[in-house]
């Protein structure tokens, strides 16, 4: 059965339904699975020993969820935004900078989606620190890019 259906829905419509979605887009499919694997794994976390730290695989799993609910729902699903939002938290608290665009990323492209450049400049800005604070030139160039995306929407260009 599909995670959005009813419970009462009919085996028959259930499996209808996924068929159509495996024929029609299998990457969301995939998505639909992945996000609920992942949501499995970080309710387990809670489980493991206090020695074990939790921050760093909850950061990589967060981060996967969020890129999985997107391909669901968008970068503007509120559950994907909320995914990121948490991957951030834990970015500052573990203190990675490793693979860390695709949650800048999907923050970005919510808040400009959004016309909430506020928060779209103060994505940009925070990635490009971290870009700079790591060396890597590539998030880097990418940072700067969401920066101009910010500036140029400010000036009407």
């Amino acid at each position: 059965m599909l995670l959005n259906e009813p419970r009462h829905t009919t085996p028959r419509r259930a499996l209808g339904l996924t068929v159509s979605v495996l024929v029609d887009d299998p990457g969301l499919s995939a998505s639909v699975e992945a996000a609920t694997h992942i949501r499995h794994a970080i309710a387990l976390l809670s489980s493991l020993p206090p020695a074990v730290m939790r921050e760093p695989l909850e950061l990589a799993l967060q981060t996967a969820l969020g890129v999985a609910l997107s391909g669901i729902g968008g970068y503007s699903a509120a559950d994907a935004v909320s995914a990121f939002e948490r991957a951030r938290v834990l970015v500052r608290l573990v203190g990675s900078q490793e693979g860390v665009g695709a949650i800048f990323d999907g923050l970005f492209i919510n808040f400009t989606n959004r016309g909430d450049l506020a928060s779209s400049m103060e994505i940009g800005r925070e990635f490009l620190a971290i870009a700079r604070q790591s060396g890597d030139a590539p998030s880097e160039s990418v940072a700067n890019r969401m920066l101009g995306v910010v500036y140029r929407v400010l000036a009407g260009c």
